[in-house]
């Protein structure tokens, strides 16, 4: 017999230097699994900083994450982008 547990959902929130759970955070957002190897980004509030973002990327890569999903809205049309963490430093 065998178990497998697959995470469904969770929160990423970022800290500035020196601050952790608990603290003031600087952004967060919704991540939800679509498989084992990709992920979606949905519920922020606002876009991350370029920092911030490479900071995601580099987090959701160290957990096996090859692709991040998100969607943007421009001029009322929603735009699909997907991000392969293996192509950001």
């Amino acid at each position: 017999m065998t178990a497998h547990f697959e995470p469904l959902s969770g929160v990423i929130r970022l800290f500035e230097d020196g601050k952790q759970y608990g603290d003031k955070f600087t952004w967060a957002g919704t991540v939800r699994f679509i498989d084992a190897k990709t992920v979606e980004v949905l519920g922020c509030l606002k876009a991350p900083k370029p920092s911030e973002w490479r900071l995601i990327v580099k987090l959701l890569g160290k957990m096996g994450v090859e692709e991040i999903v998100f969607h943007r809205w421009r001029d009322e049309k929603k735009e699909k982008h997907i991000v392969r963490t293996s192509k950001c430093p």
